[in-house]
């Protein structure tokens, strides 16, 4: 069967993500589109590009995460660093680190720009970021075009660069709009993001669509996809708010495992607590609804 796939953020705990991804192609899902916001904008963009989940493993279980918090050449500076590239970048750590890293993962797959991941013109991947000098969220790569540049030559990793980059934890993306430049940061600062954002396009098409999110505690609950999300945010997407899909569902992996979004320097145990915890609350879910495969979802 296939499902359309919407990942929120979560640092370091995005990593849950690759648990349920790999319990979905356990039981026989296909993905056609994928959403991403933060570290779920990695995890769209390697799928999209064709990874398996035994290929995220061995990446998983190669990569030193604590390269992702390199500081920032001002950071490095004794005393005055941190609190200087705060005010001079806007961030303590270079958001670089992840561009090069995506990039050198997504080029193993011939991926290079938004024009390898599209099928008849219309983007596989959607990553959400925001443009924090507008105070605007940004669909990349549809919204690229009010900054004057053409949706399908952009590169991939710098999008995912740019959702990725926390506000003054990573340094923002500078992109320009005219005479200014703007400042491209996290996705997550983003609110009322529609889970059928992968459809708005498409009017004979039903394929469901599958929302993760990791959240602090114990117990995997099923919420309504409908809810507004990051609620102490202003960002809002002007042009989506009226899209409805024929199905979509949220799964909440809750993390009781004492890891924060950040802690990149996790052990390789708790990696892997992070991934079963993602292959559990999917399965889990699943199991208790069985009878998706059986759905039509004809509106």
């Amino acid at each position: 069967m296939q499902v359309n796939i919407f990942f929120e953020g979560g640092g370091i705990l995005g990593v849950c993500y690759l648990g349920a991804y790999k319990a979905l192609m356990d039981r026989g899902f296909t993905i056609d589109k994928c959403i991403g916001i933060s570290a779920g904008s990695i995890m769209s963009s390697l799928i999209i590009a064709g990874y398996t989940p035994d290929e995220l493993i061995d990446i998983m279980t190669e990569t030193d995460f604590g390269h992702f918090s390199s500081k920032t050449g001002l950071s490095r500076k004794t005393i005055v660093g941190k609190p200087m590239s705060l005010i001079v970048n806007r961030g303590i750590y270079d958001s670089q680190v992840i561009e090069n890293w995506v990039e050198s993962l997504l080029k193993q797959k011939g991926v290079r720009t938004f024009e390898d991941v599209m099928r008849d013109g219309d983007s596989r991947l959607h990553i959400i970021a925001a443009d924090s000098t507008n105070k605007q969220a940004l669909v990349i790569p549809r919204d690229l075009i009010r900054y004057g540049i053409k949706p399908e030559s952009f590169p991939v990793a710098k999008a995912v660069r740019m959702s990725s980059a926390i506000p003054y934890y990573y340094t923002p993306v500078k992109i320009k709009q005219f005479n200014r430049i703007n400042k491209i940061i996290d996705g997550a600062v983003v609110k009322n993001i529609p889970t059928d954002l992968v459809n708005h396009r498409l009017k004979n098409v039903c394929t469901p669509t599958l929302r993760f999110r990791v959240k602090k505690g114990k117990k995997n609950i099923k919420k309504k996809a409908t809810q507004p999300l990051y609620n102490h945010r202003i960002y809002n997407h002007r042009n989506l708010s009226n899209c409805r899909g024929p199905f979509s569902d949220v799964i909440v992996i809750y993390n009781d495992l004492n890891i924060k979004s950040v802690d990149f320097n996790i052990s390789r145990d708790k990696l892997n607590a992070l991934y079963r915890l993602g292959y559990k609350s999917t399965e889990e879910y699943l199991i208790q609804h069985n009878n998706l495969r059986n759905c039509l979802f004809l509106e």
